[in-house]
């Protein structure tokens, strides 16, 4: 009796290690795999499997951890395939803080599409634009020559002049493109190919997206604050005030702002802020900054 019960001591015993030894390994998922990691950041545990190695592996990474590109969820980044001009819009949108919308009405762009929104808000940053015959083509791959226009744009750059361009097949890039071209080639944010020539007209892959964006967010110096000149003011119908708005920091990179008066009827705002009382009564005008959508108000009152 004394040896059986030695014996099962011994076996509790190993039994209660193993158990030990079990809970203490990772486990796996119900699915019988490895849990599925987030593929939208660029932790070390999280790098697609394509991109390593590839030219633009740190500036993919960087988006990545930054929220503003994201892989597949078959863990891939697909870094060479086309970026459509949907997909373009959610990047800028995501890179520079782009929130407000404006109401669209592009006849391929439905209430029901994933990239609804964001092409209202790439309409209302006012960088991009639709077509002659009323559509966006959102499906359509972004090529070199749209991506300089949009970017150029986005970063505000001087295309009031055009600055020769070394490529060779300089007279293949549009007339209305050329002073894009120009302005971000001047600004080291574009170059042309190992042949000397620039493509104009050739798609721009997820890898080449990532480092025009990478380099457009470099020295950017983000928008963080509007403030109205007064908080409210009262007018004469027929009278009319300019408000000035001040951005903070002073040396924002982007300081493009929008006005709106939630009652035109009341009192009407010009871009410049020119407010002008119409009928007596009250409404708000608004201030918004296309950086981060940030707003300050004045109350308008009209008396007769």
């Amino acid at each position: 009796m004394e040896k059986t019960s030695k014996t099962w001591v011994i076996v509790l015993a190993a039994i209660l290690f193993a158990v030990m030894t079990f809970a203490g390994l990772p486990q796996a998922s119900a699915a019988g795999g490895e849990e599925d990691t987030e593929v939208s950041s660029g932790t070390a545990t999280n790098i697609p499997t394509d991109i390593v190695g590839n030219w633009a592996y740190t500036q993919i990474t960087d988006l990545m951890e930054k929220g503003i590109v994201a892989g597949y969820e078959d863990k891939t980044f697909k870094p060479d395939n086309n970026v459509a001009r949907a997909e373009f819009m959610v990047m800028i949108n995501k890179a520079f803080g782009y929130s407000q919308a404006k109401e669209i009405g592009y006849s391929d762009v439905k209430a029901g599409d994933w990239f609804y929104n964001d092409v209202a808000i790439a309409s209302a940053a006012g960088y991009i634009a639709g077509y002659d015959d009323g559509t966006m083509q959102p499906n359509n791959p972004v090529t070199r020559e749209q991506a300089a226009v949009i970017l150029a744009k986005v970063l505000a750059l001087d295309t009031s002049a055009y600055k020769l361009l070394p490529f060779t097949d300089t007279d293949t890039i549009g007339a209305w493109s050329l002073n894009s071209v120009s302005a971000l080639f001047d600004a080291k944010m574009i170059s042309g190919y190992p042949d000397g020539t620039f493509k104009p007209t050739n798609p721009i892959n997820r890898a080449e997206a990532a480092v025009l964006i990478g380099k457009a967010l470099a020295d950017r110096i983000p928008l963080t604050s509007v403030t109205l000149q007064f908080p409210a003011i009262t007018l004469q119908v027929g009278k009319s005030q300019t408000i000035f708005v001040t951005v903070k920091p002073d040396d924002a990179s982007d300081k493009e702002v929008s006005w709106v008066s939630d009652d035109p009827a009341i009192a009407t705002v010009t871009a410049a802020g020119y407010i002008t009382a119409v009928a007596p009564g009250k409404c708000t005008v608004t201030v918004t900054s296309r950086d981060g959508g940030k707003t300050s108000a004045c109350v308008v009152t009209v008396i007769p």
